[in-house]
């Protein structure tokens, strides 16, 4: 497995060793980034299905605003500036079903 974000490395080292490629980003972020080592494996002569595409998601969750920024004080995260992170799933237990959903369409 390779995983990262790198613009011009990663792709071509996941696509030339990797079984899989693993990011921890937002859906569209991660679409770009699964796109490049597409391209990268399409440039070596290998079949970009060969690979695994995978994202990692850190996800904070609860029945009520308080206790989502209960657990997020409780790993050191500030509820004020968490929601606005991308590499982090924040919401209630539905917005985060739709947040994981958005990873099926790339």
């Amino acid at each position: 497995c390779v995983g990262g974000a790198g613009a011009s490395r990663t792709p071509e080292l996941a696509a030339r060793y990797a079984t899989e490629y693993n990011i921890f980003r937002d859906p569209t972020t991660a679409k770009q980034k699964f796109d490049g080592v597409r391209a990268a494996a399409e440039r070596q002569g290998r079949n970009p299905d060969s690979l695994k595409y995978s994202a990692a998601v850190q996800v904070f969750t609860g029945a009520s605003d308080a206790e989502i920024d209960a657990r997020l004080r409780a790993v050191g995260q500030d509820p004020a500036t968490a929601r606005e992170r991308t590499e982090l799933v924040v919401g209630s237990p539905q917005q985060v079903i739709d947040h994981i959903a958005a990873y099926q369409q790339i």
